[in-house]
């Protein structure tokens, strides 16, 4: 399995956009956990020095990976002034990641 670069783009540059200022720092968790995902087929090309990057990404959120990669339904996160929900919804047929973040 691999995991589309151009779609984690995406999702990570759309939440760092939509969410609240006074949410920004906590959002970040939800963006580098995304960023950081990759599949078994997946290659990666490093720039750093072996085991630099290679290691866990520290503060990964283990739920948003599950979903992101299709084996969980739905996570969600509160923050102070907004919610970020992440699930796997069929639409036309075929089953796709929703992103949605709403103001509290």
């Amino acid at each position: 399995m691999t995991v589309s670069p151009f779609g984690k783009d995406l999702a990570k540059s759309f939440i760092a956009a939509i969410c609240p200022e006074a949410d920004k720092e906590q959002a970040d968790r939800v963006v580098s956990t995304i960023w950081n995902l990759s599949g078994s087929s997946d290659r990666v090309i490093s720039l750093h020095p072996e085991g630099s990057e290679n290691a866990k990404t520290e503060g990964a959120i283990e739920e948003i990976e599950l979903v992101y990669l299709g084996i969980a339904d739905k996570f969600e996160m509160t923050f102070e002034k907004s919610c970020i929900k992440i699930e796997n919804v069929m639409d036309v047929g075929r089953n796709r990641l929703k992103i949605s973040i709403e103001s509290i």
